[in-house]
Formats: structure tokens, sequence, C-alpha cells
């Protein structure tokens, strides 16, 4: 309701990754702070609106700059986001983040997300029934087919499939094939980012003949966006 988080991430086709950036929209101006502790929000830069009103307006304001920037490669090229998600999961939230994507300039680029955290309980996106339109991917996404005449296409994904998956990215040794780095050679400007990537824990779980870590968030922490 205050903030936008965001974080862009260069990835190879061997799921080699670069934090490029990351950061919030409105920008505070220091490398840590919680959300309690934020002096600026949206409603702030753009006084006169409403909560939705504000949603869209720094979602049109975030998504602009980050799309039209363009970051060099160690080669010298230059490369732009190629998709942007953004997450449609709270339901306060989601109608503006559907409207937002579906009516963007950037419309080819942004989609929303949504996670579902899937337990060893719980249907396996493997299991799941592929319906006409549906785009289904090995590695737990799928993107179902647009129903409706202002229907938007969304990204679904199992969130503690790909936490457990990100954990192994950086956990894999800098210069392997896998290996997922921060930019920057100072790990203490990165204090924030890093406690927002450990907000959360895993407890393995057995059902159903799987085994799946699922992911919960640490007693006493607030801030995990």
């Amino acid at each position: 309701g205050k903030l936008l988080y965001y974080a862009v991430v260069a990835w190879g086709v061997n799921f080699t990754g670069y934090v490029i950036d990351y950061g919030t929209f409105p920008d505070q101006h220091r490398r840590y702070f919680t959300l309690r502790q934020a002096t600026k929000g949206l409603q702030q830069v753009f006084p006169g609106t409403g909560q939705e009103g504000a949603w869209r307006a720094g979602l049109d304001a975030l998504v602009n700059d980050l799309v039209c920037k363009e970051w060099k490669r160690d080669d010298g090229v230059g490369l732009r986001i190629s998709r942007c998600l953004i997450d449609a999961n709270d339901g306060n939230a989601a109608g503006t983040v559907y409207d937002f994507c579906r009516q963007s300039a950037h419309a080819a680029i942004v989609m929303p997300s949504r996670g579902k955290g899937v337990t060893a309980s719980a249907t396996p996106f493997s299991d799941y029934r592929r319906k006409a339109g549906d785009r289904v991917s090995e590695f737990n996404w799928r993107i179902p087919a647009c129903q409706g005449r202002n229907a938007v296409r969304f990204v679904l994904f199992d969130t503690n499939y790909w936490k457990s998956f990100v954990r192994s990215r950086l956990r894999v040794a800098k210069g392997d094939a896998g290996a997922l780095q921060i930019f920057g050679k100072k790990p203490e400007n990165h204090r924030m980012f890093a406690e927002q990537l450990t907000a959360e824990y895993s407890i393995r779980t057995e059902g159903r003949g799987r085994i799946v870590d699922e992911w919960q968030m640490r007693p006493g922490r607030t801030d995990n966006h």
C-alpha cells in the first residue's frame, strides 16, 4: 500500500543469473530501511489519489522507467527488459494490476503473476490437465488460456518450487553454470536485499509420494517484499 518493490535480473540459457538492479518506488534514497521507516510513500508522490489511484500512478511511473532503461553488457551490447511480471496475489490490488497490464503502453512486456504454494499433499503442477490455449512449462509454471473479452493472460507459478530454485542458484559457486550473483563488491550494501531473501525458511515435508520444501515466514520478520 505504501511502496512498490522491484528487482531486475538477467538470466542466461543455463539459468546463470545476475541481479543487476533492485529498489523501491518511491526511492527512499538510502540503502537500508524497513517498510515502517519509509518516509515517502505513493500517496505523498501522487497527492489527491486514493489507494487504487496511487497504485496505478506508481505502476505507470516505475514500469515506464524500467522497461525504457538500457543495461550494458560486458561487451557493450545494450539490453532491455523482455518480460516484466507484476505480483497480483494481493486481492485488494489484483484488479488494479490486471487493468494496468491490459491498458499499459507496455502491454506486450508486462504480465500479472500469481504464486501458489503447492504443498506435498497437494496436486503438483506436473499433474495439471492442459486445456486448449494453455501454455505449460516443465518448470512448474503455466499461463492459462485467456477467457472473456477483457481478460488478461497471467502466469501462475509454484512458489515453493521457485523459492527453492532461487536458493539453489545462490548456493552455486561464482563461475559455475547456474550461479546467481548480485552486483557490486560490497556485501554490506545489500543488507536489506539479503534480509528480504532470508525472511522465510523451508521445511522439508513428504506426502503422496512427494518430498517438497514448504516455505514460511521466520518469527519476528515483517518485511518480505
